[in-house]
């Protein structure tokens, strides 16, 4: 397929220009303001059948995307029927911003036990459903019957990998689909192959191709040769780099938009990153050194998956307290600085805490209570109650005397927290665009603040020292392919694992 019959898959509506589009704004019925930017992502989404809608976190996606239904639905040209999959955790917040922002009727919430689900497909009245991935791997089959012919996939990263039934099922769906956006701040999470699942989404096999070719024209592939203790070998392919690069950017522009806040000229509070390096308790350098010598004989005998499944995650755990690896007394450095940290910004200040163990959430919360402190609220990943959970952001929001909440990865995605000022990062994360997620919690247009402060808690002696190392050297792959400013790192490999657990033991560096 030549290229310039590829760009036909993006059916380009010539209808409707810029200036057309800003004189009809007051007149579909969208309730908000837009900036100019995003009458210009609004016009881009209207234009492209299939698109990426791939804005930095807080340029106000979400707001893009639900112009576009007020506008499909004031034009009245095409059938404005859509499915909205999002993460389940942003559910009603969805549905919050779509009462608040358009005049449309109100989406149908697929949540609730199965034969709920079932009553409101078999209702067949509603114009928007909004569900989880989840859901809709579970009941793909009657959505499938409703016969909506657009899709909104928000958080696509979600199905970056391309070997996922949920990845696999959105593809199929996709190939009788009228109009697709896949809404992601992070189209390529750690490796460009990522990319490659997001543009099969959006059924773009035929201009990409397969996997496979798409790796061997644009990747550069290393092979790494493994023997295992019992002497069967494999060969392990990394992706190192790039080739035809300028090919690749010029084939995927028709179809992503991608601005950060420097694009746009819009202001934001300036982000200050401080590293604070503390020292392991003695009890937590024991532990630490016994799992670190531990897995250096699980390396040596060949014991692979011990030492990147298992112990690595527990020399992680052990950095965030005892109580984290399963100890019942509660020794943690970093959660002294924590407690500290609370303890000096008490009326002060609104503060994030972030962990990756629900464990650690539970030990802070207990701190807190033991402290006498009532001004917090907590979210974990098994907290099916949505309305709990918007109930916990808005009262963080809103309440003055709530200053405190702590998260597992249920706040690194889709909630809104620009009213706090500081983030305290307890567990690094592995991927750079993870920690920008996570900043863009409180980072968004509408902040109130001139600055917000990340910090940074790493334990001197540790694997977390080499792994934030990692971070910052490794080659910005998103960058060269979008021509922005950012950093996306590949996964680490399982020697350079073994490495930072050799490195590590100085714990008074």
């Amino acid at each position: 397929m030549s290229y310039k019959k590829a760009l036909q898959i993006k059916e380009y509506s010539k209808d409707i220009v810029y200036e057309q589009l800003v004189k009809k704004i007051g007149d579909f019925g969208f309730k908000l303001p837009l900036y100019d930017f995003q009458v210009k992502g609004l016009l881009y989404l209207y234009q492209g059948k299939r698109t990426i809608l791939a804005d930095a976190t807080g340029l106000g996606k979400t707001v893009q995307i639900l112009a576009l239904f007020s506008l499909l639905d004031y034009l009245k040209k095409e059938d404005n029927r859509w499915i909205l999959v999002v993460p389940p955790s942003v559910i009603l917040q969805w549905a919050i911003e779509w009462k608040r922002f358009t005049a449309l009727e109100a989406p149908i919430l697929c949540i609730g036990n199965r034969r709920e689900r079932v009553g409101h497909y078999m209702m067949r009245t509603g114009k928007a459903y909004i569900m989880s991935y989840q859901v809709l791997w579970r009941d793909w089959e009657l959505v499938a019957e409703l016969g909506i012919p657009n899709y909104i996939f928000d958080d696509a990263h979600f199905f970056r990998h391309h070997c996922t039934k949920t990845a696999g099922l959105i593809k199929m769906l996709s190939k009788q689909a009228t109009r697709i956006v896949l809404s992601t701040a992070t189209p390529i999470m750690k490796d460009v192959r990522d990319l490659h699942s997001l543009l099969e989404a959006l059924g773009l096999h035929q201009v990409f191709g397969s996997l496979i070719g798409f790796e061997n024209h644009y990747c550069q592939v290393r092979k790494t040769h493994h023997i295992l203790r019992d002497g069967r070998t494999f060969w392990k392919k990394q992706v190192v780099g790039l080739r035809n690069c300028s090919e690749l950017k010029r084939k995927l522009k028709p179809f992503y938009i991608m601005r950060t806040f420097n694009d746009v000229g819009k202001e934001l509070p300036e982000l200050i990153v401080k590293t604070i390096h503390l020292r392991l308790h003695k009890d937590q350098q024991v532990i630490h050194e016994q799992l670190r010598q531990r897995l250096i004989r699980a390396w040596d005998t060949g014991e692979f998956r011990t030492v990147r499944n298992k112990g690595f995650h527990s020399m992680r755990q052990i950095c965030s307290g005892t109580q984290t690896v399963g100890f019942e007394k509660d020794v943690s450095i970093k959660l002294d600085a924590v407690e500290q940290f609370i303890r000096d910004k008490l009326g002060k200040e609104k503060v994030i805490v972030y962990t990756f163990y629900k464990q650690t959430v539970r030990s802070i919360v207990a701190r807190l209570k033991k402290m006498g402190y009532t001004g917090f609220e907590f979210i974990t990943g098994d907290m099916n109650d949505k309305r709990e959970r918007e109930r916990i952001k808005q009262r963080f929001l809103t309440d003055p005397s709530c200053q405190v909440l702590v998260g597992t990865d249920a706040i690194k995605t889709g909630l809104n927290l620009q009213s706090a000022r500081y983030l305290l990062m307890v567990d690094i994360l592995l991927n750079p665009k993870e920690v920008v997620q996570l900043v863009g919690r409180m980072r968004r247009l509408g902040s109130k603040e001139t600055h917000v402060v990340l910090y940074v808690l790493l334990c001197k002696g540790t694997i977390e020292e080499g792994l934030w190392r990692r971070l910052k050297y490794e080659s910005a792959i998103s960058s060269i392919i979008f021509g922005k400013k950012d950093e996306v790192f590949p996964s680490l490999s399982d020697l350079e694992l073994l490495t930072l657990v050799k490195g590590s033991g100085n714990y008074n560096g």
